[in-house]
């Protein structure tokens, strides 16, 4: 067996501190717990394994969507993606990623339901 460049005891404790800063995140991250929820947040993307974006998702392909039926998404959003702001904006285009089978993994955008709010710092 090829021996490591670098002490083992370098790598456990390179695992410690890594545990020891994960922890501390996931206690730190929130105040409170966060409430589970089914229903998704608006703008909230996901990576589907099928060829189809599930109901209250769009696929992320560049359409143009109209501000007066999406305008919780265009205010999260707005035009950084594209669109003239005043009667239309754009999704994000992103490319499918390929299974090591060749099948494609859909990437979509929550466009209705439940607004994300900030949580003060």
């Amino acid at each position: 067996m090829p021996q490591s460049p670098v002490p083992l005891r370098l790598h456990r404790l390179a695992a410690q501190r890594l545990a020891v800063v994960s922890l501390f995140a996931i206690t730190t991250a929130t105040s409170e717990p966060a409430a589970a929820t089914p229903y998704p947040f608006v703008g909230e993307v996901i990576a589907v394994a099928n060829n189809f974006c599930p109901s209250l998702f769009l696929p992320l392909n560049g359409q143009l969507l109209s501000t007066a039926t999406y305008g919780e998404l265009f205010d999260l959003i707005g035009t950084k993606y594209g669109g003239n702001g005043s009667s239309n904006f754009a999704l994000p285009t992103v490319h499918p990623t390929r299974t090591a089978t060749g099948e494609p993994v859909l990437y979509c955008i929550a466009v209705d339901d439940a607004f994300p709010v900030p949580v003060p710092n």
